[in-house]
């Protein structure tokens, strides 16, 4: 999938986004300040979306979508920490 091409932050990044965090709450949730947060634009250029929908529809055609638990695990055995 377009999510495969991105690093573990920025997947984290984008899964949170998915989950309607604004950009505070992300960059909280990441540990990362909201100005250092230029992560959300590095994900969108890299996925190829203009915005919050375009991503939220991307991951839909995937089948990644929101969780209970935060940022959907991946499957590829890197983790979440860059």
């Amino acid at each position: 999938t377009p999510f495969d091409r991105l690093s573990p932050r920025m997947y984290q990044v984008a899964m949170l986004t998915i989950r309607g965090l604004s950009i505070p709450e992300v960059a909280k949730a990441t540990g990362i300040t909201a100005p250092q947060c230029v992560q959300r634009q590095l994900v969108f250029m890299r996925l190829g979306v203009k915005n919050d929908i375009g991503l939220l529809i991307l991951a839909q055609r995937y089948g990644l979508g929101p969780s209970e638990s935060g940022a959907e695990p991946r499957d590829d055995g890197k983790g979440m920490d860059s």
